[in-house]
């Protein structure tokens, strides 16, 4: 390797300007072009002699670091761990054992962890990071103080422990309210990451205004097409769907699926999740012909790039199976559902990814007039449901013992029937109003006495 003792004055500054020009690559997401940028940069740094410019061997730890944080960006979280690494491992040679900038590498070797779902290393590096930096800080409320509090309330959302990640987000909104301006990129982040815990408490009023707070001051921080300020419109669009306010929802979904349109590659998992959100507020309004076009397209990218979750790809497949069941192409929503069944079954989520996806097997079994699988799924789909007491739902529960009803009825078993409708009844008065309305609850119920008065007769 070419290995040089001295260097032009201008060596530094134009290491900068190639830094700086994939910088703004990377903030307009062309994240090839910007990497591009810093492999230049790096094949540069490591054409100094180690022993004779260790400055330069710290820049070249940045380099590795900026190299590390696009490959993240990219979710090839591997490579971005790679990066990071070695950035970190230069830093603990030439910078003092508590150097703030060692916990900026240690929390991103975690942050990496932590998207591949890797929860003990993950934790693991926060722990470092957060050891390092209550010595080398100079004061309470400094930003990194807050970053700490928010790569603690990411990690806990990650593991579904929502009342814990909310204490921490909002103790880092505490120290950013202290610390930075009131407008802010990192304000906007964790608004949005206490609506998306709020959600996950299913308290989608208090996750919306956290979303509407986000996109307010996000309008401040970026242009109007910026990746942020789409991603904030899903955000709203989610919340409102959540709260049944369905053209809100749509609009929202609309404006962030044209912004990601327009600034993001035609692979990148962000625009799958734009088209996959626009979907859903189709697929609850019953166009499933327009919520088919959409998964279709949200399909179309993850094949080509992969999430690097492969349970959001489980989720798309049960989506677009409800779909084709709905229009009543039962073999092609049978195909999605077992892709997803596939993808749950090597999930750690076992219990609560296949509950529903049973129902939906077994009905679909149902309606192919395949009797013996439907009668498997709809029975473990009943097991997975009955351990959930006292949080139940009694609809889906219903909807399970009128179809096992229906293939015994079919089977001319008549007390096993009347025994299934008489469990529907009985899940069918148990449904509260936020499921279901009272009017289709009346209805419902009035059938399932019909039903169980026809079948008592057949007995007679």
């Amino acid at each position: 390797m070419l290995q040089v003792k001295e260097f032009p004055k201008n060596f530094i500054l134009f290491a900068d300007t190639l830094i700086a020009i994939g910088g703004i690559f990377i903030e307009r997401r062309k994240y090839q072009s910007g990497l591009r940028y810093y492999q230049l940069v790096r094949g540069m740094f490591e054409c100094v002699h180690p022993k004779n410019h260790s400055r330069i061997i710290l820049r070249r730890a940045k380099v590795y670091n900026n190299i590390g944080y696009v490959y993240s960006e990219m979710n090839q979280f591997s490579c971005a761990l790679k990066y990071y690494k070695i950035s970190v491992d230069i830093e603990t040679k030439l910078l003092p054992s508590n150097h703030p900038s060692i916990a900026t590498g240690m929390n991103n070797i975690a942050t990496a962890y932590l998207k591949k779902q890797n929860f003990s290393l993950a934790n693991k590096y926060f722990q470092q990071a957060n050891e390092i930096r209550p010595t080398s800080l100079p004061f309470d409320h400094h930003p990194d103080h807050a970053q700490m509090y928010n790569n603690l309330g990411t990690m806990e959302y990650e593991k579904k422990h929502f009342d814990q990640a909310l204490v921490h987000f909002e103790k880092a909104l505490e120290i950013h309210m202290k610390c930075l301006p009131p407008v802010h990129p990192q304000t906007v982040i964790l608004y949005n990451s206490m609506g998306h815990a709020y959600s996950g408490k299913d308290n989608h009023k208090k996750a919306l205004e956290m979303h509407e707070k986000a996109l307010e001051i996000g309008q401040q921080c970026w242009p109007s097409g910026h990746p942020e300020i789409s991603q904030a419109y899903c955000n709203i669009g989610g919340a409102s769907r959540s709260l049944k306010d369905y053209a809100r929802a749509l609009s929202n979904c609309e404006k962030a699926l044209i912004i990601a349109r327009n600034c993001l590659p035609s692979t990148h998992p962000d625009l799958a999740e734009a088209y996959s959100n626009l979907a859903e507020v189709y697929s609850i309004t019953n166009e499933s012909s327009m919520a088919l076009t959409y998964f279709l397209k949200a399909l179309d990218i993850y094949t080509k790039n992969p999430p690097i979750n492969s349970f959001t790809l489980g989720v798309l497949y049960e989506e677009m199976g409800i779909e084709y069941s709905t229009v009543e192409k039962y073999e092609e929503a049978l195909k999605h559902f077992q892709m997803a069944l596939n993808i749950f079954q090597s999930s750690h989520e076992v219990e609560s990814s296949l509950k529903t996806l049973f129902l939906n097997l077994g009905q679909v079994y149902h309606h192919n007039n395949d009797y013996d699988n439907a009668l498997i799924y709809i029975e473990k789909y009943i097991q997975f449901e009955l351990m959930l007491i006292p949080n139940i739902n009694y609809q889906n529960l219903s909807q399970a013992y009128d179809t096992l009803g229906d293939i015994h009825h079919q089977r001319k078993n008549y007390p096993i029937a009347l025994k299934n409708y008489e469990k529907a009844l009985e899940s069918a008065e148990k449904v509260d109003s936020i499921s279901s309305t009272e009017e289709d609850r009346s209805t419902l119920i009035q059938q399932y006495q019909n039903t169980i008065k026809l079948i008592k007769d057949l007995i007679d």
